[in-house]
């Protein structure tokens, strides 16, 4: 037999209702809630961290301010809810850090080639809203992708870094560095389209690299 159920089992207290009649206001975990108020009104410290403090289960949350994070991490992560800060401008310095490495499974080129494509993805809608054609921003997001490819590719292979693997980025030389990485290691685990993307790339219209 269920017993009673409160609401704050089911979602968070938003406030209290006046008009027609008064009662206090909840929504469920899982609904989207729009809060719409002036800086300085109480939108994060009255309604977003209580909610947060309260809610069941795992929770993502995006931050742009380093003291609302702190007001929340230590409570969130007591008992058995880990906390975790991708934080790639290191602004909350100190805290567990969500750390997550691209290069990792690219040996597989496969692998390197999806991660390539949606690193590269972005580029389009971004281009497209700033005016630019369609057409053109999906080929340069695709060309962009092969040769990100290849140095994912790379790097998965040697065991390094893309910083190591690609040297100086203002450099572009003949002698690639995915292409004689991808030449060294057996087909069986280097792609055989790695090796020839960055040179056919390179060697290209100049309008179209």
């Amino acid at each position: 037999m269920i017993g009673r159920i409160t609401p704050a089992e089911i979602g968070w207290h938003l406030g209290r209702v006046h008009e027609p009649r008064g009662g206090p206001l909840w929504v469920p975990w899982d609904r989207t809630a729009g809060v719409i108020g002036p800086q300085g009104s109480g939108k994060t410290l009255d309604l977003l961290i209580p909610a947060l403090l309260k809610a069941p289960g795992a929770a993502l949350v995006t931050l742009t301010k380093r003291d609302d994070l702190l007001l929340s991490f230590t409570s969130r992560s007591r008992g058995p809810r880990p906390c975790v800060v991708l934080d790639p401008f290191g602004i909350a310095a100190g805290l567990p850090e969500l750390v997550w490495d691209p290069i990792a499974s690219c040996v597989d080129p496969m692998t390197a080639e999806r991660r390539a494509k949606a690193f590269c993805a972005g580029t389009v809608k971004g281009a497209v809203a700033g005016g630019h054609g369609d057409d053109a921003a999906r080929f340069y997001a695709a060309e962009a992708a092969k040769v990100l490819q290849a140095y994912f590719h790379a790097a998965a292979l040697t065991g390094r870094s893309l910083e190591g693997c690609a040297g100086s980025p203002t450099r572009c030389r003949p002698a690639n560095p995915p292409r004689s990485c991808a030449n060294t290691h057996t087909p069986r685990r280097s792609g055989t389209g790695c090796s020839t993307v960055p040179s056919t790339v390179m060697t290209a219209r100049p309008g179209t690299r």
